[in-house]
């Protein structure tokens, strides 16, 4: 009977010995980053609360009485709920004009995102709080052209007042492309034998390459610009080019390039204008011009190329203006081709003369001799060069008088540069017209204006026989 009771004590004693070893409690837990505080100057966020962990209860120190088994036991709580937040998967991160744009997506529980970001000189440091889950991107807009950056995402969920945060998310690098500025309203216009580009820019641009090709060519680079035109000088006349732009941006001692702009085509050419000329105060009053002009309207200067090696001329003395023009006669009209500066006189006759005689020196008045000489009276009213004060000798000519020419001075010739007089020589034959007249109207050309001699220049520097004498003074050149 006592080892029965003895075993049943025993027995007790066992099984409150276990009971005291049950734990009356778990933990609930939330997931920090090492980082949760925002950054000095991250573009406005505010701190997020701190996160508050649930904390583990105290185990119940009390045991069930050992001496009585039958009595009831305490039941164990039931362990909080464990927390699991969503992850964030990085997709893109873009260059978008010089900053870098950042998509996402996510699962799970989300009440926001934490961006961090770092550098090739820098760890990762938090530059965004996001408290909208909705928003699953972001343009960072303080970042540096040309330079690489990386980021990573952390979600976080907020519950019952407090927040739980998730793992990183894959990192993803992006570089900030350079951005170069545009080319705008590039056109091409023509200007005599040239062609010329402007155009306008937008953005950060510090200058333009220039690329150009013919008909029947490529597209070559022909220059390099800051400014925004260019003259094309180096075309042919009647020739299409194209032309297009490549804008450029120097940053850290590289050069990005921009987009090439649309071909924009042009060329130089010249059309052949006929005009009646009604101006009655005109000594070409009631005649056809015909002029040959570039497409901005200027005449072409040297209109001969344009001619039949077998063409006549006229020619018109201005007495009033001292100057003489060349017209080339064509299909019943005039087509202007040269003007001289002249020194006629008063007893220069006014009318309608042929040319009827010519020397290659003669002598004049004085004495004194004139190098290419034709004649336009029969009473001795020449075209000649300025006289010289020795026969046949181009290094004894009157200054004073070159000087005076573009005024009336002469005895009653016309006096000219020697390139004139020799022009007249050469292309004017015996017959040749001749009109002189007072005008004050239309005229093709502008009176030329020349340079005054020193004394001691007693040459023409027109003169082609006396081109050593400048070269050897250094005075003119051509």
């Amino acid at each position: 009977m006592r080892s029965i009771k003895f075993k049943k004590i025993l027995s007790a004693i066992l099984m409150a010995g276990v009971l005291t070893t049950t734990p009356m409690a778990t933990t609930a837990y939330a997931n920090t980053p090492a980082d949760v505080t925002e950054q000095e100057g991250a573009q406005g966020d505010t701190t997020l609360p701190e996160q508050e962990a649930a904390q583990p209860e105290e185990e119940n120190q009390d045991s069930q009485d050992p001496q009585d088994p039958k009595d009831p036991q305490d039941t164990p709580d039931t362990p909080e709920e464990v927390i699991k937040v969503g992850k964030a998967r990085l997709v893109s991160v873009t260059s978008v004009k010089e900053t870098l744009q950042l998509k996402w997506k996510a699962k799970g529980n989300v009440s926001g995102y934490l961006i961090y970001r770092k550098t090739s000189d820098s760890d990762y440091k938090k530059i965004k709080t996001i408290r909208d889950k909705s928003q699953v991107s972001y343009v960072d807009q303080k970042v540096t052209p040309n330079k690489t950056y990386r980021y990573k995402i952390i979600c976080f969920y907020r519950v019952d007042g407090k927040v739980y945060y998730g793992s990183d998310s894959n990192p993803i690098s992006g570089k900030v492309k350079v951005e170069v500025g545009r080319v705008k309203s590039l056109k091409v216009k023509a200007k005599k034998i040239s062609l010329k580009l402007n155009w306008k820019k937008s953005g950060e641009v510090s200058g333009f390459f220039i690329y150009k090709k013919s008909d029947k060519g490529s597209f070559k680079r022909i220059a390099k610009v800051e400014k925004k035109s260019y003259l094309d000088e180096k075309i042919y006349l009647n020739q299409k080019y194209s032309y297009k732009l490549r804008p450029y941006r120097k940053m850290d001692g590289k050069v990005f390039f921009g987009e090439y702009t649309k071909p924009v085509s042009g060329k130089a050419a010249v059309k052949a204008v006929k005009r009646k000329i009604t101006d009655k105060n005109s000594g070409v009053y009631g005649k056809t011009i015909l002029t040959y002009e570039y497409n901005d309207g200027t005449m072409v200067e040297n209109p001969e190329k344009y001619l039949d090696d077998q063409v006549s001329y006229v020619m018109y003395i201005n007495k009033s203006r001292q100057m003489v023009t060349a017209y080339a006669k064509v299909d019943q009209c005039l087509v202007p081709v040269k003007v001289f500066i002249c020194s006629p006189g008063y007893a220069t006759p006014i009318g309608t003369f042929h040319l009827n005689l010519k020397y290659r020196w003669h002598e004049l008045m004085g004495p004194c001799w004139g190098q290419y000489c034709s004649r336009i009276t029969t009473d001795g009213i020449y075209f000649h060069s300025i006289f010289s004060s020795q026969p046949n000798s181009n290094k004894t000519m009157s200054v004073s008088a070159y000087n005076k020419l573009g005024t009336i001075c002469s005895h009653g010739c016309v006096r000219l540069q020697a390139y004139a007089a020799k022009w007249i020589f050469d292309h004017c034959p015996v017959g040749t017209e001749v009109v002189i007249y007072n005008g004050s109207g239309y005229e093709p050309f502008k009176k030329p204006v020349i340079g005054k001699l020193p004394y001691w220049h007693t040459w023409d520097p027109t003169d082609e026989t006396a081109a050593y004498l400048c070269k050897q003074h250094k005075c003119h050149q051509g």
